[in-house]
């Protein structure tokens, strides 16, 4: 299940971050995607408020001691769970061919594999 999720894109000097987490609700997912979850059913006593305040101090701490994309990619890299199964998504927002993750590649690109050993890397449109 997921409970939260993540994406960045270039804005030429900039990177923008967009962060979602549930909190205390775990939304129907209705394009096929993983089933949601939220920390409050996982024993987290915690409400929105504190979590958005707490992630952004975290995240700025972490910009500021790792600003360079190279720290930050290696960083994910660390925690990268490769043991799990994803879906592509269709553009038409259906469910597509199940993947895992290999690599993620120097400027945040995911390359991965699907179950006929195929590989390929994901860039978002």
């Amino acid at each position: 299940a997921k409970a939260s999720g993540c994406i960045v894109e270039d804005a030429g000097d900039a990177l923008l971050v967009g962060i979602g987490i549930n909190v205390a609700v775990a939304p129907e997912t209705g394009d096929g995607g993983r089933r949601s979850a939220c920390l409050r059913d996982h024993g987290a006593d915690i409400d929105a408020d504190t979590c958005a305040r707490d992630c952004t101090e975290r995240l700025v701490r972490a910009t500021i001691e790792a600003a360079s994309r190279s720290a930050i990619v290696e960083s994910y890299r660390a925690i990268m769970a490769v043991d799990c199964a994803m879906y592509t998504r269709l553009p038409d927002g259906r469910r597509g061919r199940k993947v895992s993750p290999v690599h993620l590649g120097d400027w945040g690109e995911l390359t991965v594999v699907d179950e006929d050993g195929n590989e390929e890397t994901l860039i978002a449109d």
